[in-house]
């Protein structure tokens, strides 16, 4: 997943190119021994060649991101989710994807911003006539046209910015989000006619830690489990 990072972009193009190619030719001579292909190629200058390179080139830039997000999915949060009756996808809908959002929000903006600016890989696997922003820069610098090229360029970085902007400000608000105190109000929850949890209540402070005591049947794993999500709250908040 991360050696295509390794290679420079043009190295890598080619690296695919020729396999790619070698295939498009065994096609098209199949092709043409059974169904009278007449045509030149079949995968060699397609959108999905190009996608190909792309993934091959920037799985790298999303790995580091994923990475350190799986780190905070830990061996007890599965555990706990397990112990709670979520297993299989409803665990990964519900707690992975969850803890794993901003990490994917970061790795897709900054592969946005990579496959942005990529020129050699686009500029050999494109389909004819199709241009990027940085194969048009490409062109009209190499003709000395720099005013031509100053717009594509502009949109680049333009096109590049906003999105990580974007993300950083989603970023901070959801850690501003997370310091505030936890707070039930009024909850209410019940199984089928049996109500175990009657307009409750409580609060704590940032840094402050809570110990939920009662007897047997009051309502503290419900509590928990309505805090936790796995419950859906009938009244309050």
């Amino acid at each position: 997943a991360t050696l295509g990072y390794a290679f420079p972009g043009a190295v890598l193009a080619v690296g695919l190119f020729i396999p790619v190619a070698a295939l498009d030719n065994l096609l098209i001579g199949w092709g043409r021994a059974w169904f009278g292909f007449t045509g030149t190629e079949i995968l060699k200058g397609t959108l999905l060649v190009m996608l190909l390179a792309y993934l091959v080139r920037f799985l790298a830039v999303g790995f580091g991101p994923i990475d350190s997000g799986l780190q905070r999915v830990t061996r007890n949060v599965e555990e706990a989710a397990r112990s709670m009756g979520c297993s299989g996808a409803r665990l990964l809908a519900r707690v992975h994807l969850p803890m794993l959002q901003a990490s994917l929000k970061t790795a897709a903006a900054l592969t946005f911003v990579d496959i942005m600016k990529e020129m050699p890989i686009t500029l050999m696997t494109r389909p004819f006539g199709w241009d990027t922003l940085a194969v048009r820069v490409f062109e009209m610098t190499s003709e000395g046209e720099w005013e031509r090229a100053a717009l594509p360029a502009l949109a680049i970085v333009l096109a590049g910015t906003i999105p990580i902007l974007l993300l950083t400000w989603r970023n901070n608000a959801a850690h501003s989000r997370s310091m505030a105190a936890l707070s039930l109000d009024a909850v209410s929850q019940s199984y089928g006619t049996r109500q175990v949890i009657a307009d409750r209540g409580f609060s704590l402070a940032v840094g402050e830690i809570g110990c939920v005591l009662g007897p047997s049947g009051c309502g503290k794993t419900t509590a928990l489990r309505c805090i936790a999500g796995f419950e859906p709250v009938q009244s309050g908040e």
